[in-house]
């Protein structure tokens, strides 16, 4: 919905209004999780790193190549591409 902000409001009341009433929401489970448990789960287990057709299988569809698995929410992991790490962050603030 909308909110409409009157000027005659102290800022102090809206801000505090705010502050009580909102929270961030919480990322929906994605593919980029998967692997990230997964990863991690081989890590400590096994004391090795993920081959790349383990990624594979759960990256994409036919477990090969292709077509990519998506899922609504597949952010706030951190992936790596090259030489660099990056971190996809998409979030709401939404009102209690």
């Amino acid at each position: 919905g909308e909110m409409l902000y009157y000027r005659a409001m102290s800022d102090d009341i809206v801000s505090n209004y705010l502050f009580c009433n909102t929270k961030f929401d919480v990322p929906d489970r994605g593919v980029m999780k998967d692997i990230a448990f997964a990863k991690s789960e081989i890590y400590l287990n096994e004391h090795r790193e993920m081959t790349d057709s383990e990624i594979s299988a759960i990256l994409y569809v036919n477990g090969i190549s292709g077509s990519k698995r998506k899922k609504k929410g597949d952010f706030g992991y951190i992936y790596q591409e090259a030489d660099k790490f990056y971190i996809a962050l998409n979030f709401q603030i939404r009102f209690k």
